[in-house]
């Protein structure tokens, strides 16, 4: 037996033995992976967050540099303060100017859903009275277990206390979480190199060369796909978005702002997202103007067969370079494991996956492009 058929042999053993105690422990898997996930988690945010701001942070630094030619190291550690605190301040102001168009329009559905809320009541009524007239009230109370009712609303108020406090220490946690995400996104930002170098000195002298380029190698792919999969995923839902507000302005439909602004935010969730702003759309047309509701169904259907079969394959299916099958099954998966996170990181990390996987074990000549 040949040395490297007996590595490849003693490696698939390993990982025979490796994949059968994971499935038989599965749940301890899975509880060790999501205490893992907890506490990196606030880092990966930090590290895509910094991803995302890193161009507006080095857009603001080349031009204060260019307006202030200088060398000195003093002047550079100013330029690069004012082009954090310039890059910070915009997107302060992007939110603001979001929250300036979307937050009047939630108010205004808000008033509307308040103002149609009585009639909506009124309607309950009478089909229930409608449906009393065959069972009279008195034989509906006789039927009640006046006791069980009590027991269930002293449950109920229990169960929404503590769902309370729970919520009001996963806030904090929340708030906590972010400000490291922050913090981290910051630093990262100011000076990745600083950053960066403790790893790289420990490729550099601590494992060996052949190591150091797989795991090199490893890093760059998953970088390349992750940020074509962010930039491809933000460019088709800022494009959904647009193509709602001006139909929708157009076609005299209420609510164009919030409803394009929903749409564009849940385009951000793989498969699911289209379907998830959509149903919640049509509920907030059907409450503030009903008889617009035909016609917002009819165009988001045009919405979603261009963004299936023009946007998506051109902008985001080229982005990662992984079959439609498989992003449905990835998608499908993650979120029955990991929920929510899973949903929406799911595609990501598949196609980090199969590039890996592709580049390993698929010839040249290969058809699949990644």
């Amino acid at each position: 037996m040949s040395k490297s058929l007996f590595k490849m042999l003693l490696a698939l053993i390993v990982f025979t033995l490796v994949l059968y105690q994971a499935l038989v422990n599965f749940d301890i898997v899975l509880s060790t992976l999501a205490f893992i996930w907890r506490l990196v988690s606030p880092f990966i945010f930090g590290a895509a967050l910094a991803y995302l701001l890193y161009p507006a942070y080095q857009w603001f630094y080349r031009h204060l540099k260019m307006a202030i030619k200088t060398n000195n190291k003093k002047f550079d550690a100013i330029n690069s303060t004012l082009a954090l605190l310039l890059m910070l301040m915009s997107v302060g102001v992007l939110i603001t100017g979001l929250a300036f168009f979307v937050v009047p329009e939630l108010v205004h559905s808000a008033e509307v859903i308040g103002i149609r809320l009585p009639g909506f009541i009124d309607q309950v009524e009478q089909t229930f009275e409608s449906l009393s007239k065959s069972y009279t009230w008195a034989e509906m109370l006789k039927s009640f277990s006046w006791a069980d009712i009590l027991n269930e609303v002293t449950g109920f108020i229990q169960n929404l206390v503590m769902a309370f406090f729970a919520n009001l220490s996963g806030i904090t946690s929340g708030i906590y979480r972010f400000t490291i995400t922050l913090i981290f996104a910051l630093y990262l930002i100011i000076d990745p190199k600083d950053v960066i170098k403790p790893f790289q000195w420990t490729l550099d002298h601590a494992l060996p060369l052949e190591a150091k380029e797989q795991i090199t190698s490893t890093f760059t792919i998953a970088k390349d796909v992750m940020s074509r999969y962010i930039r491809g995923t933000l460019l088709d839902a800022l494009l959904v978005g647009a193509l709602f507000f001006v139909s929708l302005s157009v076609m005299g439909i209420p609510s164009a702002m919030l409803v394009a602004f929903l749409q564009m935010v849940t385009n951000l969730i793989p498969v699911f997202g289209a379907w998830i702003g959509a149903i919640l759309s049509a509920i907030l047309i059907a409450v503030v103007e009903p008889n617009a509701l035909l016609p917002f169904i009819i165009l988001v259907m045009v919405i979603q067969q261009i963004d299936a079969n023009l946007l998506q394959p051109k902008i985001v299916g080229q982005s990662v370079g992984l079959p439609g099958v498989y992003v449905f099954i990835a998608v499908t998966v993650g979120s029955q494991l990991f929920g929510f996170w899973g949903l929406l990181l799911s595609v990501p990390v598949s196609a980090i996956v199969f590039a890996l996987i592709h580049k390993r074990f698929a010839p040249k000549d290969s058809d699949i492009v990644v």
